[in-house]
């Protein structure tokens, strides 16, 4: 039950989902979890599979309607935070002379640039941050790197480490357990991705099913105004350390982008003003 999660190549992906709630269903069993929590849990996971499988249907009204009424059964338990202070990094793989601007956020005027992400679809920029350099030069392996140092609040910020990357718990353990399948779901990885310790996907690889469920979760935090950002592991390290300090902090930052905040069209002006950068 560590995480991240890795799927099986070859087999196919909602029987790796479903063989994994199976396991989860039955490591509660086997610790004598009380009844009604693993009844929730239950209904949980049946609406997870649902989702993934309604979506690769070609059905995703009715996915993104099974991961609300995921979120619904456990967003009490999950944990809203506001991050007053602190620094950020942002990698950028091309090199050369370069400003501020060049480690915002995609421009909206450049959106066919834009790929689908793990928080984030295709046509939707976010901004991704960094806690380390090291969680950085993992997720882009080289380039130049940028500070970014809070000048105001970032609010509404759901924690997907509860609390774990910062030294404490943020619920209670009852909670997690109840939550895990979700969170778990937004850390999958194909085996094939850790290949000798390095991304391997196939040469024609253009889908990942590993994006529905963080996808379908931000997309539901946008529509219903719930949060600004979500925090996150990296799963680019197989050995993730979920209490990692300094250096070894594999925590990223999403923050979502809002157009009418683009007066020229190109940049969340008010997302970007939250940050003094320093290259």
């Amino acid at each position: 039950m560590e995480l991240p999660l890795y799927f099986t190549l070859g087999k196919s992906f909602i029987d790796n989902l479903s063989n994994f709630y199976s396991q989860y269903l039955v490591l509660l069993k086997d610790n004598e979890v009380d009844d009604s929590t693993i009844e929730i849990v239950e209904e949980l996971t049946e609406k997870l599979k649902k989702t993934v499988n309604n979506y690769l249907n070609g059905k995703v009204g009715s996915a993104y309607s099974e991961i609300s009424d995921v979120i619904k059964l456990i967003k009490t338990s999950l944990p809203i935070k506001i991050i007053n202070n602190g620094i950020f990094y942002r990698m950028r793989a091309e090199g050369g002379l370069l400003d501020s601007k060049d480690f915002y956020h995609l421009p909206f005027n450049k959106v066919h640039l834009s790929k689908s992400e793990r928080f984030s679809i295709e046509g939707y920029p976010c901004l991704y941050l960094g806690y380390s350099k090291r969680v950085c030069e993992l997720e882009i392996s080289s380039g130049s790197l940028a500070e970014f140092k809070i000048k105001e609040p970032l609010n509404n910020i759901i924690d997907l480490t509860f609390g774990q990357g910062d030294g404490k718990e943020d619920i209670s353990e009852i909670q997690l357990v109840t939550v895990f399948p979700l969170i778990a779901s937004c850390y999958i990885v194909p085996f094939y991705s850790t290949i000798h310790g390095k991304e391997c996907r196939p040469d024609k690889s253009f889908f990942r099913e590993e994006y529905i469920i963080p996808q379908l979760l931000t997309q539901y935090l946008r529509e219903e105004d719930l949060a600004n950002g979500i925090i996150y592991y990296s799963v680019k390290d197989p050995n993730l350390d979920t209490h990692g300090k300094g250096e070894n902090d594999l925590r990223n930052l999403v923050l979502f982008t809002n157009r009418a905040n683009a007066i020229d069209n190109i940049y969340d002006n008010v997302l970007m003003d939250k940050f003094q950068i320093k290259l």
